[in-house]
């Protein structure tokens, strides 16, 4: 319950900044709702494969 809590706070605010920061470029709505979802896509992934691999990573770090 906690992660997705977290992993809906994390894309909530990246999709939040998201927005600010397309909103200052002179393009189409479309090309926004374009960059913005792939920019989110790429942030999720990585996410995902940090949270996926989080075990190994904090073996390997605190070892």
């Amino acid at each position: 319950m906690a992660q997705f809590i977290f992993s809906s706070c994390n894309l909530f605010g990246l999709n939040a900044s998201l927005e600010t920061l397309c909103r200052q470029s002179p393009t189409t709505a479309y090309r926004l709702l374009q960059t913005s979802c792939i920019i989110s896509f790429f942030f999720s992934i990585t996410i995902v494969l940090l949270w996926w691999y989080s075990d190994t990573i904090l073996i390997h770090l605190f070892h």
